[in-house]
């Protein structure tokens, strides 16, 4: 189909009808606000069912992009994807409730030349990491783990490694008169039931 105009919020769009002339499978259009010299969105359209479109019309296309006149691209429709990757590998999504990351090939790496490490935030930025990161099949960790809160784990916390050598677990206790200690504790209760099992003072004397 050739490209056509119209009066209302569409100036301008190109067609792509199906072989019967029987509904609309494709368009892409320009879109602005009716009655109005601002500038113009590009906005691109499929029809999953362009059979049962009435009248030959577009009535059953669905907006699937739009290119913003500042620039921006945005997936109106929760669900849909936009895909990288010759097999589609990477996918980011939001699917009304979470936004997905996905990766299905290799490892998905995120990587800042600057720092050397990711910053992760809360929607106010007011802290540098987000209360609680959930890996699901674990986590390797080549270099310094820095925690600056707690570790809680409901499962085993194990130190193993290609092969056998020394372990160790450094802790700053303070002076050895019983002030301060490393202490392994059981729960029972929360966090109000500690039971200490073990104490280990350090420091001086």
């Amino acid at each position: 189909k050739a490209p056509s105009s119209s009066t209302g919020e569409q100036v301008g769009r190109l067609e792509w009808w199906n072989e019967n002339d029987a509904g609309v499978m494709a368009k892409i259009a320009v879109d602005r606000t009716a009655s109005s010299n601002a500038p113009a969105d590009l906005v691109f359209s499929t029809s999953a069912n362009v059979d049962t479109t009435a009248n030959g019309g577009d009535g059953d296309i669905t907006e699937r992009l739009r290119i913003t006149s500042a620039g921006d691209i945005q997936i109106p429709v929760d669900g849909d994807k936009l895909q990288f990757g010759a097999g589609q590998d990477l996918s980011i999504f939001h699917d009304g409730s979470n936004t997905y990351l996905q990766n299905i090939t290799g490892n998905l790496i995120l990587k800042n030349n600057s720092t050397d490490y990711i910053i992760f935030k809360n929607s106010d930025a007011s802290t540098e990491v987000v209360g609680n990161l959930d890996v699901g099949a674990g986590i390797d960790c080549t270099g310094t783990l820095n925690l600056t809160g707690n570790l809680s784990m409901t499962a085993e916390l194990n130190f193993v490694g290609g092969s056998d050598t020394s372990r160790y677990i450094d802790a700053q206790t303070g002076t050895a008169d019983g002030t301060h200690a490393f202490q392994i504790r059981a729960v029972t209760g929360g966090d109000s039931g500690h039971e200490v099992m073990a104490q280990f003072f350090g420091g001086a004397g």
